[in-house]
């Protein structure tokens, strides 16, 4: 990155000043000319969705949607189907129940429209879950247990909200013949591609697959082992950034607490083509309280950044790794930013 930054937004809310409105969830266009992101501005505790031009041309933020309550909010999960429509998941008619949306970012008096129906969905068993990302085909994609109870399942959707399709590959059966859930995934770069975990031979134990979005089955890449005092064993979390894809599709770096004591996460790289094979590549101390929290591949994908409470307990702090193969590296060794008594905080986009 080079040149002089340009002030994009002007974080100022209606109720209070700028300096503490956190801002989540950015999302650039397809066209890199507006992006959308979560933030607090009103200060009531419920996340509304702003859109900014990125030319700094006007830094006044455009309210795209401002949920009724404080009950309710834009939960997560923005993706642009296109230069003008964006995606998201939010509980705007029902607190806790969660539907996926989208919105206009150029209409005048922008309106959110759900995508499924709100009488599929309730607060327990049915709800869309988090993540929402564009594969390749330009279709939106989404976890949602809103035909199965309590069972996520990989939906696309066609960029106008319309063609709700379950991802028939993406579905995973275990030895009973019942389908597995679906706890996470994430769209490989250039969006041709998903890499999920699903319960399907344990309940409570998460194994990665991968698959190409138009296959007729998943790929098995991982052969995880509950650790002996779990009762479950998976993803931190369950969180978008807790899976990553490598730039060319060669690996998926995971968060998880397998092979370990129970809720202790470590970080894993494993191979997404090709022979089976995982490496173990940071491990956290034995002390429930540090974890690996998030992972990223560098853009060049020569080195993985992760997030961290790994050295010393509360503080949050940035590792590199360049060398993929040896297992359990020291976290000293490879830490960049020392939080000295704080934290590191922040997000690292594709």
């Amino acid at each position: 990155l080079s040149g002089t930054p340009v002030l994009v937004a002007n974080l100022t809310g209606s109720a209070n000043t700028a300096a503490s409105i956190e801002v989540t969830s950015l999302a650039w266009s397809t066209d890199g000319a507006r992006l959308a992101y979560r933030a607090d501005a009103e200060f009531n505790n419920q996340a509304h969705l702003y859109v900014v031009p990125t030319d700094g041309s006007s830094t006044t933020p455009k309210e795209l949607v401002g949920p009724a309550n404080k009950d309710l909010a834009v939960t997560a999960g923005l993706a642009w189907a296109n230069a003008t429509t964006l995606f998201f998941a939010g509980d705007l008619v029902t607190n806790n129940v969660t539907n996926l949306y989208f919105v206009d970012a150029t209409a005048a008096v922008p309106s959110a429209t759900g995508v499924l129906t709100e009488a599929t969905l309730n607060a327990s068993t049915k709800n869309v879950k988090g993540s929402v990302q564009r594969g390749s085909d330009g279709r939106i994609y989404f976890r949602s247990s809103h035909e199965l109870t309590s069972k996520n399942s990989l939906y696309s959707c066609a960029a106008d909200g319309t063609g709700v399709t379950k991802v028939a590959g993406a579905v995973v059966l275990s030895s009973m013949n019942v389908q597995a859930d679906i706890t996470a995934f994430r769209l490989s770069h250039n969006g041709a591609s998903v890499a999920f975990t699903a319960n399907a031979e344990s309940d409570g134990l998460d194994q990665l697959y991968a698959m190409t979005l138009d296959a007729a089955a998943p790929s098995k890449r991982s052969a995880f082992t509950k650790p002996v005092d779990a009762t479950t064993a998976g993803l931190f979390g369950g969180s978008l950034n807790s899976l990553e894809w490598s730039p060319d599709g060669s690996k998926v770096a995971v968060v998880g607490d397998w092979a370990l004591l129970d809720n202790e996460y470590a970080l894993y790289v494993l191979s997404a083509t090709g022979a089976t094979s995982s490496t173990r590549l940071l491990v956290p101390p034995t002390n429930a309280n540090q974890n690996v929290d998030a992972v990223w591949f560098s853009s060049d994908g020569q080195r993985v950044l992760v997030l961290g409470d790994l050295v010393v307990n509360n503080d949050t702090e940035l590792y590199a790794i360049t060398d993929f193969t040896a297992a359990d590296q020291t976290p000293t060794t490879v830490r960049v930013v020392s939080a000295a008594g704080g934290d590191v905080d922040g997000a690292f986009a594709h």
